[in-house]
């Protein structure tokens, strides 16, 4: 299986057999994280290469039709894809503390 980030540009949707037309299938990023398996065919997977600081040439998710890429991948907005904070920050730790308010270092 070949490399397909050098040929891909930053943050945009593309076709996996647009790139590869032998791609093999391949499993989505989304439903991968619920835990299905499905691989699914070339031709109706869309991949797009993001940012990452670990990776030079980026780094890959895929999209099954049923997961397509949101806004949220592609728009560049910095707030986008951020978890809002439910609890406080610990003061001499930096760290979020759960809800009861108790820092998980501190004790």
């Amino acid at each position: 299986m070949e490399d397909e980030r050098p040929y891909l540009a930053w943050e945009a949707p593309t076709r996996l057999t647009a790139i590869n037309p032998q791609a093999e299938p391949r499993r989505c990023t989304e439903c991968s994280r619920s835990g299905i398996e499905t691989r699914y065919p070339a031709d109706t997977v869309l991949i797009v290469k993001h940012r990452h600081g670990g990776q030079p040439l980026g780094q890959l998710t895929t999209h099954c039709p049923d997961h397509p890429p949101g806004r949220d991948w592609v728009s560049g907005d910095p707030q986008v894809g951020r978890v809002n904070r439910t609890g406080e920050i610990c003061p001499n730790h930096f760290v979020e503390m759960p809800l009861s308010g108790v820092c998980p270092m501190c004790g």
